[in-house]
This record gives C-alpha cells, sequence and structure tokens, in this order.
C-alpha cells in the first residue's frame, strides 16, 4: 500500500507600509504540484512600467506567471533559469542597460514540486522553505541566507566611503 502525503498549504500576504505595493508574489500549479514564494528586491533605481510597477513587482510578477502558466517541469532549476532569462529579456524590451548592475531587476525565490511522492525544491536568495512533520516539529529546509546581511552591508559601505566612493546613506 502507498502512503501519500497531504499537502495543506496556507497563504499569507501583507503589503509593507513603507511600500505603495507589494513586491511579493507567490504560485501555485497544482497539475504540476508546484508551490512557490517570490520577494522581488527592491530596486535601487527609479524604473516605472507602464501600470507604475517596480522592477520588484515586475519581478515577482513574471516569475509568478511563468510558474502558474507552466505545463511541464522536468528540474525546478531550469524553470528558475527559464523564469530569469525571459526577465533578462523583459529587461532588454525596457531598454535596460545590462551592464549597470544597480540596476538590473530580480526577485528571490523559494520553490517546491511534490511529484511522485518526493519534495523536490530550490531556493535561489533569502526565501526560506519550512515543513511541519506530523508530530509538529518544523524543519527548516533551506539555508538562512540574511544572517548578518546587514551588517555585512554597512561595513562594504564604510569601506567604500574610506576608500572615497560616494555611497549614498541607506
Amino acid at each position: 500500500m502507498e502512503r501519500t502525503a497531504q499537502t495543506k498549504v496556507r497563504v499569507y500576504s501583507e503589503k509593507s507600509p513603507r511600500k505603495n505595493e507589494c513586491e511579493d508574489a507567490y504560485f501555485i500549479n497544482e497539475k504540476l504540484g508546484l508551490y512557490g514564494v517570490l520577494d522581488g528586491v527592491t530596486p535601487l533605481h527609479d524604473y516605472r512600467d507602464e501600470n507604475g510597477h517596480n522592477a520588484a513587482v515586475i519581478a515577482s510578477r513574471l516569475f509568478k506567471e511563468h510558474f502558474e502558466r507552466a505545463e511541464r517541469l522536468d528540474k525546478l532549476e531550469s524553470g528558475i533559469a527559464e523564469a530569469n532569462r525571459r526577465l533578462k529579456q523583459r529587461m532588454i524590451d525596457a531598454g535596460i542597460d545590462l551592464s549597470v548592475k544597480h540596476e538590473l531587476w530580480s526577485t528571490c525565490i523559494v520553490a517546491a514540486q511534490i511529484r511522485d511522492g518526493l519534495m523536490h525544491y530550490a531556493q535561489l536568495g533569502d526565501c526560506m522553505a519550512l515543513v511541519k512533520k506530523k508530530d509538529g516539529a518544523v524543519v527548516v529546509l533551506t539555508e538562512d541566507r540574511v544572517r548578518g546581511v546587514s551588517d555585512r552591508a554597512r561595513a562594504k559601505r564604510d569601506k567604500d566611503r574610506a576608500l572615497g566612493l560616494n555611497v549614498p546613506d541607506e
């Protein structure tokens, strides 16, 4: 007798009070057993599309639509790479100079695919994946990539300023 895990997905999203709109998104594609969370990276420039969306919103929504519309997916990594190629093309179409790194659009993602009784997951950036076991224990699956990030960023800005570079206040 084959045992199957019951999948329960709970979704909660709230816009930061400091932002005009939520730069985060999530996707569910039940046909492919795909679930994911996206955290659009707040841009350092003022680009807005024809609907007034900034680069973080554009990136997270593009990835969301990519995974929600997917008809097949062999590996999460290849799906993420394809979404990233589409985002690059969207930047090119918008006239973004890809050599100016701080103007590039991006989103963090954590995604899981449940297939054949197994869960596969992938992480890019600081989104986290956790599972709750039947006994109630919570297991962190992904690496915490934000621990110490503020201290590292502050140290880099201080170092750049000491080198005479013009670094705007955060």
